[in-house]
């Protein structure tokens, strides 16, 4: 029943998240009892369901510590069957004071929901992934984050001119693990969960913030650690997990696109990058050099335009009638 608000409303999206991050942290600060404590959040809108419908959810990374203001560290309460409805009303209850506060629904439809057996809210908490498991983050990372459809599912039967796409589970409403939908309903139901121009899909809370980070920044040029010649932030910098995070672009693009671009096309072996040279003179010797160098084209000699200023032939006025008036 909520669903057509976040399709028609997208700002409504990210404050979706913003819902998620307060439930949790609601429940971790009543069950640490403190409320300067927050932990690390990567948190992800996505707007698909298995067969590529319209269902706002979020999934989240959180971590399994705490920080307060001075970086003391708290170990995260663990989250079983019992804690997580609590979780899930938080949650509920705090969408319905957002869709309250911007105005889609009113107070009868709240406490309509709030008597239902099933209000259609639900938390998942999944296993944990260690810090080392570095295929289990690469995995978990990759799924959050997935594309609304796969086109391995998705076939076209030329006999019926409809689209056929297999779902991952067995759809409960449906009664079935796949869908059949009219081509132009397929595209509009893909096209759907297209965000909108400049709509954030990773959102960092917590001690992941730019907000946290910064300031942790800032006190580290500050303050020194024992013992240390250079602030903590600068070496924080130099550490190996900063190295590991801040990859070369060729590591990127094979992992996006599976193409190595530092393969030699001849030998096969590794290149490297010696320098880069962005002077047209030492450029266009090279080139000519190497026999590759090709002279600009001249640029196109102007043609003369003739417009006549009335016409008194249109043809496509030919069929026209003509009509008098009188």
């Amino acid at each position: 029943m909520l669903r057509l608000h976040f399709l028609y409303h997208r700002k409504l999206i990210p404050k979706l998240c913003g819902c998620a991050w307060d439930a949790l942290t609601m429940f971790l600060h009543e069950a640490l009892g403190r409320r300067d404590v927050f932990p690390g959040g990567i948190l992800v809108p996505q707007t698909f369901g298995g067969m590529a419908n319209w269902n706002p959810h979020v999934h989240a990374l959180i971590t399994d510590t705490c920080w307060d203001r001075e970086g003391n560290y708290y170990l995260m309460p663990g989250i079983d069957t019992s804690n997580v409805q609590g979780i899930e009303k938080l949650f509920a209850s705090l969408v319905f004071k957002m869709l309250l506060e911007e105005g889609m629904i009113s107070k009868e439809l709240v406490e309509n929901m709030n008597s239902w057996k099933h209000s259609g809210f639900s938390v998942h908490c999944g296993k944990p992934v260690k810090a080392d498991d570095i295929n289990g983050r690469k995995t978990l990372s990759e799924y959050i984050s997935r594309a609304p459809f796969s086109l391995e599912r998705m076939s076209f039967n030329e006999s019926s001119e409809t689209v056929v796409y297999k779902g991952e589970h067995f759809h409960p409403t449906l009664a079935r693990n796949f869908d059949v939908s009219e081509p132009l309903e397929w595209i509009a139901r893909i096209t759907s969960h297209i965000p909108r121009k400049g709509a954030k899909q990773v959102i960092y809370y917590g001690a992941y913030s730019q907000a946290w980070r910064g300031r942790e920044r800032r006190q580290g040029i500050l303050q020194k650690a024992p013992g240390d010649e250079e602030p903590a932030s600068s070496l924080k910098d130099r550490s190996s997990y900063s190295r590991r995070r801040r990859q070369l672009w060729a590591v990127l693009l094979k992992k996006v696109w599976n193409v190595d671009a530092l393969k030699c096309p001849k030998c096969g072996g590794q290149m490297k990058v010696i320098s880069f040279i962005e002077q047209p003179s030492v450029i266009r010797r090279i080139l000519k050099h190497l026999d590759l160098w090709e002279d600009p084209r001249p640029p196109p000699e102007p043609v003369e335009m003739v417009c006549e200023p009335c016409a008194d032939y249109v043809p496509w006025q030919d069929d026209v009638p003509e009509i008098e008036v009188g």
